[in-house]
């Protein structure tokens, strides 16, 4: 499947997602939360984490659509250029 131009990267210490399209970089919210429903950034609580299937679908059609130009959640928390992670 095409990706149109976007990159998905799982950052495994983080469990963030990095997306790329072009010059535009977004850091997405976590794929894989704890029990709780918790994100356990940078893995500080060392809890199992799992994987949100309902995060992962929202993850899926922001790809899928070539949405990353016009989802409002992506392009608040995105940058334009090199300086961002």
């Amino acid at each position: 499947v095409c990706g149109a131009g976007v990159g998905v990267f799982l950052l495994v210490k983080s469990t963030k997602v990095l997306l790329i399209r072009g010059r535009r970089i977004c850091l997405y919210p976590s794929v894989y939360l704890d029990a709780h429903g918790e994100e356990d950034e940078f893995l500080k609580r060392g809890r199992p984490l799992f994987l949100s299937p309902a995060r992962y679908q929202a993850l899926s059609q922001l790809w899928a659509h070539s949405a990353l130009d016009y989802d409002t959640l992506a392009l608040h928390s995105s940058r334009v250029g090199s300086d961002f992670y």
